[in-house]
């Protein structure tokens, strides 16, 4: 039941957001109202406030671009019982980077290296909120039609402490609108 709830509200709640993840900066803000918990007999709602802001490009050199993103998500929870292992708010800040190096012609490696820190502030928070990512892709544009790529590549995520490996695949087709 919760998890429709949350599904539900999710979808209902990207609606009100910006007009596109791609935005250079935007503030949303999202309510999810009091529900009944599966595991515990408690019910609690949830407020998240989310900023981001992506920065301007810069070159490193001819054939590299670094694009950084900056994001914070703010998570207040207010639940019917206080448990302690439970915070009533959570932080959730993020640092990443798009880098762009053009190899060849047709060819460009993506590496996006990133960084969460998730944490309550309180004593110890940090020593296991802190998960770092790794996307590596090789994209290649095809010779034959102009506006085709595609590519391989592998990710790397930490978050919950849990050490995954990926792969991705990478495919872009675009039209004349």
């Amino acid at each position: 039941m919760i998890k429709n709830l949350f599904l539900i509200l999710s979808l209902v709640s990207s609606t009100l957001y910006s007009q596109t993840n791609n935005d250079p900066i935007y503030l949303n803000y999202s309510y999810f109202p009091k529900s009944d918990m599966d595991k515990l007999d408690n019910e609690g709602s949830l407020n998240l406030l989310e900023a981001n802001v992506i920065l301007p490009k810069f070159n490193l050199s001819k054939t590299t671009e670094v694009y950084t993103n900056l994001n914070y998500k703010l998570y207040s929870y207010d639940n019917e019982y206080d448990y302690e292992i439970f915070p009533d708010q959570l932080n959730d800040l993020r640092l990443g980077f798009i880098i762009r190096q053009k190899m060849a012609e047709n060819w460009e490696m993506i590496i996006s290296p990133r960084v969460n820190l998730r944490t309550d502030f309180s004593d110890n928070s940090t020593k296991y909120g802190v998960f770092p990512s790794l996307n590596l892709i090789g994209v290649k544009s095809s010779k034959k039609t102009d506006n085709l790529s595609y590519g391989l590549g592998v990710s790397y995520n930490n978050d919950l402490n849990k050490n995954t490996i990926i792969p991705l695949g990478y495919f872009k087709y675009e039209t004349d609108k």
